[in-house]
């Protein structure tokens, strides 16, 4: 504003700067600066990235003499920029004229230049959504993430609940219209927000609207979308939410808040931030479109027909992921179709928006990144791979006792609600009832291959052998069957067997597959750790779900120390052996080789006894209102995630003082 007040008459100023001043409201000041002295004669632009910088840049002109019109242009995508703005203004179906003044009847003035004149006059008229349709509203914010934000799986389903310690959360996602489960709760402390009110940056606003059912969307997005959400959940700042006036509107709010007009015109108040108070601020002829209602809500259906294969939401059905097991190939195939179908219906509610309000210059929907709908919801490709490392996971659950593979048959089937707005349990419905309990001794378990203690062994020679369970449990479901897909299974995943599934940590492993699939957003939280020796030859398996304070000696006690005597055994049987035969011959050559491989095996498993008992011997109290990451640290050294490490170093430099386990360790003199 001051360069333009120090301009000669006649005068030229030129800017090249962030985009964010078009719409936000905090230059407000400047756009009625500009729109008053009518002093802009060409705007630019010009996307990320340009002149090495991380931020949105623009490209305005200034001129003293009042504009009568504004050249308006976007080279955003343009790979030689340079060359297609000399040309740009030469070719009138590139740019834009407008008068400023057009921007006058939106509030807080955006110069949104790609509106059309249709959608001008209803912003004339003063025709809001927010008025007639749905507000938005932003929810929580946050200043500690790692303090106050959990995968739902990660905390004790016992402490999730509008009273409790954590209650479900919309805390963003990508770009995925019409359905999107929820993956995340915040620490709420029974309503009271008392820990995340410890910061005095946090705030938490429109509280009037937690716990209400609505529409969901991320708030940092080019490509507006929405999606139901159930009741009993809390908005964040990431994680906002549209609440419908009535929530006989709620379908429809569905259709026109995944419309590409409704999109057009967010970016056009908001920028790519979709920060609430900007979308209330939108006019569409809303009365001028017809009942989509129906449609939306069987969109919505299809794309969550997708995410019962998903183990991760609270829509997942085994039976259906092992029906798609038994499709195999012809599982990719079909769910091509039904992308195809999803996108389909979606273009034609996107088109009966546009044509009722007369818009016919707007770029349509698309599908989410990649092009998939499942992939969006899952992190995961639709292939027939995918489907294989989940039935590999739900048996694991199921030795674990997490899932009820009963659900797997034609048993016991689930029947879960349609109604995506009533509240989620604090338990997935193909979820044992106590799979989230410190033990399953309570329970009416008859299977054998069910650990009870949340612990299990690579160890061919041990009852709780992990592949001797997994493939128990795979003849609970498939019977006589369960061969052939074993076999399956190994070729698919590409391993020579299960064990060489389990046993390899690195990509194309169990544990990475693992570590990927629970994982969201920059929340990582795998369930079931991988303790494993230096050399890989040895390995226990512990289930998040059952840690307590004894976990780690009942690991030592009842499999390492064991194993460690049977091997002890074979050792010096080996030896009376290579005694008898003497230092010469075949014989005498092939026992001084075992010997050797032994010796070096039963070093192997006492440096793994080391790790543990130093583990153990800490003492330490699991709190899994602490998370994953800071349960898992302590056992860096066995644990092959570089992450574990990661945490156990800033643990004891005093980071996370505000969890159980850092105070513990800050108790026993571990902190620097």
């Amino acid at each position: 504003v001051q360069s333009l007040k120090r301009l000669a008459q006649g005068g030229i100023l030129g800017l090249i700067g962030d985009l964010p001043w078009l719409q936000q409201s905090t230059y407000v000041k400047f756009r009625s600066s500009v729109l008053d002295n009518r002093s802009l004669e060409l705007f630019v632009e010009l996307g990320w990235g340009i002149l090495g910088t991380d931020v949105e840049v623009c490209l305005a002109v200034f001129n003293t003499q009042p504009q009568h019109r504004t050249l308006f242009a976007s080279l955003v995508g343009v790979s030689d920029q340079s060359t297609a703005l000399a040309t740009t203004f030469q070719c009138p179906e590139r740019f834009v004229s407008r008068s400023l003044s057009d921007f006058l009847v939106i509030e807080n003035h955006p110069f949104a230049y790609q509106i059309s004149d249709l959608s001008l006059n209803v912003f004339k008229e003063g025709k809001r959504l927010a008025n007639t349709l749905f507000v938005a509203a932003g929810g929580v914010k946050a200043s500690d993430a790692d303090r106050v934000f959990r995968c739902w799986w990660e905390v004790p389903s016992t402490s999730i609940g509008r009273t409790r310690v954590w209650a479900f959360c919309q805390n963003g996602s990508p770009y995925c219209p019409y359905y999107y489960p929820t993956y995340f709760v915040i620490l709420s402390d029974g309503g009271t927000f008392t820990s995340v009110m410890e910061y005095p940056t946090a705030r938490i606003p429109n509280s009037e609207r937690y716990w209400t059912p609505g529409l969901a969307y991320g708030k940092r997005t080019w490509e507006m979308y929405c999606y139901p959400m159930p009741s009993e959940q809390i908005i964040t700042q990431e994680g906002n939410g549209l609440f419908p006036l009535s929530m006989n509107q709620v379908w429809q709010g569905l259709a026109i808040g995944n419309s590409s007009l409704y999109s057009l015109l967010a970016n056009l108040v908001s920028g790519q931030h979709k920060y609430a108070g900007y979308l209330n601020t939108i006019c569409m002829a809303a009365d001028q479109i017809p009942d989509l209602g129906n449609r939306a809500k069987r969109v919505h259906a299809m794309i969550r027909k997708l995410d019962e294969l998903n183990e991760l939401s609270h829509a997942f059905d085994p039976y259906l992921l092992v029906d798609a097991m038994n499709e195999g190939e012809s599982w990719g195939a079909r769910v091509s179709v039904d992308e195809a179908n999803i996108q389909s219906e979606i273009d034609k509610i996107d088109n009966e928006v546009l044509v009722a309000t007369g818009e016919t210059n707007v770029i349509p929907r698309h599908p989410p990144s990649g092009g998939s709908y499942f992939t969006a919801i899952t992190d995961l490709p639709p292939s027939s791979r995918t489907i294989c490392e989940s039935v590999v996971s739900l048996l694991i659950g199921g030795v674990f006792g997490r899932w009820e593979l009963r659900y797997a048959t034609k048993a016991v089937r689930i029947h879960p609600t349609d109604d995506p707005f009533v509240a989620l349990h604090p338990e997935s419905p193909a979820m044992l009832p106590v799979a989230n309990a410190g033990s399953l001794d309570s329970a009416v378990i008859s299977d054998s291959w069910v650990s009870r203690d949340g612990i299990v062994a690579d160890d061919s020679n041990h009852k709780d052998d992990i592949v001797r369970k997994v493939v128990d449990a795979c003849e609970s479901i498939w019977r006589d069957k369960a061969e052939t897909v074993e076999k399956l299974l190994c070729v698919k995943l590409e391993v020579a067997s299960l064990r060489d599934y389990f046993r390899k940590s690195g990509i194309g492993g169990f544990l990475a597959n693992h570590l990927a699939r629970y994982s969201k957003s920059r929340r990582k939280a795998p369930i079931y750790w991988l303790l494993q020796s230096t050399k890989k030859n040895y390995a226990l398996w512990l289930y998040y779900h059952r840690l307590d304070k004894d976990l780690l000696f009942k690991a030592l006690v009842n499999y390492v120390e064991p194993k460690i005597r049977l091997e002890t055994s074979h050792l010096e049987t080996l030896r009376s052996q290579k005694g008898a035969v003497g230092d010469s011959g075949k014989e005498a050559k092939r026992l001084a080789g075992e010997l050797e491989l032994q010796e070096d095996f039963l070093s192997e498993l006492r440096d793994f006894e080391d790790k543990l008992r130093r583990v153990a011997n800490l003492h330490l109290v699991p709190d899994l209102n602490d998370g994953v990451v800071l349960n898992i640290a302590p056992l860096w050294e066995l644990v092959p995630w570089k992450e574990a490490k990661n945490y156990w170093e800033e643990l004891i430099e005093g980071k996370y003082e505000w969890s159980s386990i850092g105070k513990q360790l800050r108790q026993k003199g571990k902190v620097k």
